[in-house]
């Protein structure tokens, strides 16, 4: 897999948006969108591997880090940190989510 990261203190040069929720559904042997009610998910809105620099000119401040996890490597990504992945090829993932607790510290670096 090929991984783009950022760190959380990339906050400030990665552009949010409001979109509504929405699921993916199999039908006629495509996936198509399908909305669903509820309220709107922030998501970012900018395609790390195409970004838009005329729309989001301060995203140049970002910090990517590009990784290739291989197979029988692990990656560790801790909470906050901002993700895409790409498969390079077919592959099995398993992947262990953890609830984190935002304590004093947490909220002394917001």
């Amino acid at each position: 897999k090929d991984i783009i990261l950022h760190p959380p203190s990339d906050v400030p040069w990665i552009p949010y948006r409001n979109y509504k929720p929405a699921v993916f559904k199999s039908k006629d042997n495509q996936f198509i969108i399908e909305d669903v009610e509820g309220p709107s998910v922030p998501w970012i809105c900018l395609d790390p591997l195409d970004p838009d620099l005329d729309s989001f000119p301060q995203y140049t401040n970002s910090t990517p880090i590009k990784v290739r996890v291989n197979a029988g490597d692990v990656l560790y990504l801790p909470s906050l940190w901002f993700h895409h992945l790409r498969q390079s090829q077919g592959c099995i993932s398993v992947n262990f989510w953890y609830d984190m607790e935002f304590d004093a510290k947490y909220n002394y670096f917001n």
